[in-house]
């Protein structure tokens, strides 16, 4: 069976290196260091699953998601934000209105909660 494919969206590069050696034994890991990579490998290698960023230089992140969430190649997939601000602010309000997007994670995560996080969506089609 072949792995699930994960796509981290992050411009921190060592996050992105982290969230690979962890899951890379279960999930095949993709990673993208900007939002236009991000979103040009969202649509060529299809993932099953999106982290992404809240604050990414040059595209945000509610605007990457809004692209995505708007585009039919990848409209379909599911998407996790990821960011270090510990309060819901507009910038978390306005990437959680997008109807792809299916939870936030507050960064530094516990491994168990990112594991949990993951199956929960790839787990459950009607999440996704």
């Amino acid at each position: 069976m072949a792995k699930k494919k994960i796509l981290i969206i992050d411009d921190e590069k060592n996050l992105c290196s982290l969230m690979e050696d962890m899951l890379s034994n279960d999930y095949e890991i993709l990673t993208a260091t900007d939002s236009h990579m991000g979103i040009e490998q969202a649509e060529q290698s299809k993932p099953d699953l999106i982290f992404l960023d809240l604050m990414m230089p040059h595209l945000p992140g509610p605007e990457t998601a809004k692209h995505l969430a708007q585009n039919v190649q990848t409209r379909s997939i599911p998407i996790v934000i990821m960011t270090a601000k510990l309060y819901e602010d507009e910038y978390v309000k306005t990437a959680k209105q997008e109807p792809n997007v299916k939870g936030v994670l507050i960064k530094p995560c516990p491994m168990a909660t990112l594991h949990k996080t993951i199956r929960e969506i790839l787990d459950n089609p009607t999440r996704q």
